[in-house]
């Protein structure tokens, strides 16, 4: 919705109502337009694991390897 690319695990949670969180991203990088990569919201937070309404996901894709390789090496 904001024109941010965000790599993460993801998992399906239950809502308890509706509008509610429904899925949770594990370990999110933010990917920046230069390419290089941040731990998402690491200056606000600690935490590895953030809910979000899948509402708010609009796409998700397998990454390249090598996409995958840098983002496993800032999570790891």
């Amino acid at each position: 919705m904001n024109s941010q690319t965000i790599i993460a695990e993801i998992e399906s949670i239950a809502a308890l109502d509706i509008g509610q969180p429904d899925c949770k991203l594990i370990n999110p990088v933010l990917i920046k337009e230069d390419g290089t990569f941040s731990k998402f919201l690491d200056t606000l937070t600690n935490e590895t694991e953030m809910a979000i309404s899948s509402d708010k996901i609009l796409m998700m894709l397998l990454p390249k390897q090598s996409v995958l390789e840098e983002y496993l090496k800032l999570v790891r």
